[in-house]
């Protein structure tokens, strides 16, 4: 149902109700005191005639039973059902065209929000891919820069003199094993020197015993030959004999003095380099103490860096590990709040989930009640229909009525009895068109003249001149304006309480 038809039916729904305190008002007026619907016949004192009697018989002839045979009847069923497929059918395109709709909101809505979360991320992406900005040069960094610099090439200078150091001790090492090596040989030759001036010894010994041999073979031997040469005269070759013999010991002599010099020259020489060479090792010894020494300097100033060194991997140990365990409280902080927002996902899911299914039902309920809006709606507009088509046929009635007053007051002896049957043959349509609404259900309560309206129409045939005073018209109009509704209490209440479906 649109906004202008429930304007219009609720305009049409407050005339109505005005109409309904109208009429009741007349029918309170008409009737008096009295709210018995036979109240009025007191009003009227007239005499019944012929015309009334044969009036009454003409309604009995025609007063037969309304059924659902009859062609208005299935004309309206007819309808009735084609209607009611047309409202579903139409019912069921709007429940479609609304759920259809809520979906494309709903779709859109969601689309929406995945732009706006694909805009979040290509910011985030953008801003982690930007280049990050230069750190500007502290004073602070710089002079650390420095001091780095500083000790990296005190430890350089450091290094290579130790390097230096190393390779002059090596150097010494080895030139120690050489002087060793030679004070050993030196030794050796000396000893060897030794062992060959005992020899030499020994040999002149032994050529000293034998030149004493010699001597006394000699001695014996020239008395031997003294004797002999005293004998014989053999003088002149003992004298050449002896004389070789002691050219020959002279020969070796030589040559032994001269052996004993040459070995104690040697003997001097080796003494003279070893003398040099324990000089040398004793400079050796103390260029040796002098590397030890610096050495040992290196070694308490690589004890105290590699202390230093040890503190400050302890202070750096001791940040590292705090560093550490805040990472480890960010990290179950930042555990504890994922968890925390999953379940509040969680229960923001299932929080959604019912209230969509809330909203399902209370679409499907909508739905329903959309549908009953427009069926009601439908009957309601049908009604008025209905009512403005009887409220038309009901003026016509009353023309015809106002018609009939004139003339009898212009020739009240030239009205015929058709005329009189014809006009209550309109009336008993209208009432047969009432019961068959009522037989459909639809309790429509029509404008129909009771009665005793037609009693009094037929009785005013012969009326007496003087009945003018009050108008004719005006009777019949508040007598049908006090009975277009049942009851004298019709207020909104009753309208409201009437349900017109078909």
């Amino acid at each position: 149902m649109s906004h202008s038809d429930s304007t219009v039916l609720l305009r049409l729904r407050v005339k109505t109700i005005r109409v309904a305190n109208q009429l009741a008002k007349w029918q309170c007026d008409l009737s008096g005191s009295s709210r018995d619907p036979q109240a009025p016949t007191t009003c009227f004192r007239s005499p019944i005639s012929v015309s009334y009697r044969r009036a009454l018989e003409c309604i009995e002839m025609h007063q037969t039973d309304i059924g659902l045979d009859h062609p208005v009847a299935i004309e309206l069923l007819s309808l009735r059902d084609a209607l009611a497929q047309q409202q579903h059918a139409t019912q069921q395109a709007t429940t479609q065209v609304q759920n259809y709709a809520s979906e494309v909101s709903a779709a859109n809505k969601k689309a929406r929000q995945l732009g706006a979360e694909i805009a979040t991320l290509r910011a985030e992406l953008d801003f982690l891919r930007a280049p990050r900005p230069a750190a500007s040069p502290s004073p602070a960094e710089a002079e650390l820069t420095l001091a780095l610099r500083r000790a990296n090439s005190r430890l350089a200078e450091i290094q290579t003199q130790l390097l230096e150091a190393n390779t002059s001790v090596v150097h010494t090492l080895a030139e120690q094993e050489r002087t060793s090596d030679e004070v050993s040989e030196a030794y050796r030759l000396l000893e060897a020197a030794r062992a060959q001036e005992v020899e030499l010894r020994a040999t002149l010994a032994e050529r000293d015993i034998e030149k004493r041999t010699y001597e006394l073979a000699l001695g014996e031997y020239a008395a031997l030959v003294r004797d002999l040469e005293k004998r014989e005269g053999m003088g002149a070759a003992h004298l050449n004999l002896q004389e070789a013999v002691s050219a020959g010991d002279v020969e070796l002599v030589k040559e032994l003095t001269t052996e004993v010099a040459r070995s104690k020259a040697d003997i001097e020489s080796l003494q003279a380099q070893l003398n040099v060479e324990r000089r040398a090792s004793e400079l050796e010894r103390v260029r040796l103490a002098e590397v030890r020494t610096e050495l040992g300097k290196r070694e308490a100033d690589d004890r105290s860096a590699a202390a230093l060194v040890e503190r400050y991997m302890k202070f750096s140990q001791h940040h590292t590990d705090v560093l550490q365990r805040a990472l480890n409280d960010q990290s179950i902080r930042h555990s504890a709040t994922v968890a925390s927002l999953s379940q509040h996902v969680e229960n923001l899911e299932l929080a959604l989930a019912s209230e969509s299914a809330r909203t399902k039902q209370l679409q499907s309920s909508v739905d329903n009640l959309v549908e009953d809006l427009a069926r009601e709606s439908s009957g309601r507009r049908r009604e008025i229909r209905i009512r403005l088509a009887i409220a038309g046929r009901t003026a016509k009635v009353e023309e015809d009525l106002r018609r009939w007053e004139r003339r009898i007051r212009e020739h009240p002896q030239s009205q015929s009895p058709q005329q009189t049957s014809d006009l209550l043959f309109g009336l008993q349509e209208l009432e047969q068109f009432r019961d068959i609404v009522n037989v459909l259900g639809a309790p429509l309560v029509f404008v129909m003249l009771p009665p005793l309206i037609l009693r009094m129409t037929l009785s005013l045939v012969h009326l007496p001149a003087s009945w003018p005073q009050k108008s004719l018209s005006r009777v019949l109009l508040q007598s049908l304006s006090a009975r277009r509704f049942e009851g004298s209490n019709l207020n909104e209440n009753v309208l409201n309480s009437h349900r017109y479906r078909f």
